[in-house]
């Protein structure tokens, strides 16, 4: 018999704690094996019962979630979904992301049945799948640069003699920190457009895009349908859209025809890229759980692109990186600060 997922639910409301466990109740691959009021309480329940994954909710009251899952990544990590209604989290807190958890979903905004078994289904589909993730130690990173001057607006390159014209990141789980020290790193030494597609919660892609915002002198943006992709631009792909580019630089953003495991999808973003720019793209698959990306990182690659793949140590979760190294799809395997100095690097010769 298959061992059950045990589950830590965190949440300060009695009643949303309740509703959480009659969901779990109605499977049978879980056992909730604690509960608790607030972030203090979740941090010595984590170490005493070792859950395989944590239900945490954002605000909270004594220590909120936000600070206690950085805490359990940096001292005993378990795989962390913030479960929430806080979508604006950057408001508040500028480190937020950075905590190690693996997935946000939204609460549900109203009481109907129909939205309720909406979020039930994908809550239990998200517990399941977010407790395989192996998950490391998140280190204390005490090298942090946040912008708060106006960005600068680069002028489009026009004729110019460098090798490559698009940039194409794709990351997932654990991904929201990978990208901040890639963006931090390339700051405004790019002078090429870049988009991004982060498997992330819809409800909090605003939020992410001001995050990372606050963390780069890039225009971080989500991207609109048939917008022009321009030099100092980072455009992220919104939720419940596919995203590609065309080689005028146009984005177009798609409806999924095709019954995607994942909307957006990094590997539609990277074949795009490698159909319209040919030698001239560069690719970077990120942290994340599962194999979107691996494929269309090979399109490029064997278009003579360049291609990275974030490095095995510097992963939360190491799957699509994996993947696209085992389909010999990538170029150079570094860590994020090191991937952005190479892309400034390869863009000044």
């Amino acid at each position: 018999m298959q061992n059950k997922i045990k589950v830590l639910i965190v949440d300060d409301s009695i009643v949303f704690q309740k509703k959480l466990e009659r969901i779990l109740a109605q499977s049978s691959i879980f056992e909730i094996c604690a509960i608790a009021n607030n972030g203090l309480q979740a941090i010595k329940m984590a170490e005493l019962y070792k859950p395989d994954i944590i239900s945490m909710d954002i605000m909270m009251p004594i220590m909120d979630g936000l600070t206690t899952a950085t805490e359990i990544m940096q001292t005993n990590p378990i795989p962390i979904v913030f479960v929430s209604d806080i979508y604006n989290i950057y408001s508040d807190r500028k480190d937020d992301l950075s905590s190690g958890a693996v997935s946000f979903i939204a609460k549900p905004s109203g009481v109907g049945k129909q939205e309720f078994d909406k979020f039930a289904s994908k809550y239990i589909n998200l517990l399941r799948i977010m407790s395989e993730i192996k998950v490391v130690k998140r280190p204390k990173n005490n090298r942090d640069i946040s912008y708060e001057t106006s960005k600068n607006t680069l002028i489009p390159k026009n004729g110019s003699n460098l090798l490559f014209d698009i940039i194409a990141i794709g990351a997932s789980a654990g991904g929201p920190e990978s990208v901040k020290t890639l963006l931090n790193t390339i700051g405004d030494k790019v002078n090429i457009p870049i988009l991004l597609v982060q498997h992330i919660d819809s409800n909090f892609s605003e939020s992410y895009a001001n995050w990372l915002n606050s963390h780069s002198p890039l225009n971080v943006q989500i991207a609109k349908d048939n917008q022009i992709a321009t030099a100092g631009g980072v455009y992220i792909a919104p939720g419940g859209s596919h995203m590609i580019i065309t080689e005028n630089y146009q984005i177009k953003l798609l409806d999924d025809k095709n019954g995607s495991l994942h909307i957006p999808s990094i590997d539609n973003l990277f074949e795009s890229v490698a159909c319209g720019f040919k030698n001239r793209g560069i690719g970077i698959i990120m942290s994340g759980m599962g194999r979107d990306g691996a494929i269309g990182l090979k399109s490029i690659y064997d278009n003579n692109g360049f291609t990275f793949a974030q490095d095995k140590d510097s992963c939360l979760v190491y799957g699509m990186p994996a993947e696209a190294i085992r389909l010999n799809a990538v170029t150079q395997i570094l860590d994020p600060e090191n991937i952005g100095k190479k892309v400034i690097e390869i863009l000044r010769k």
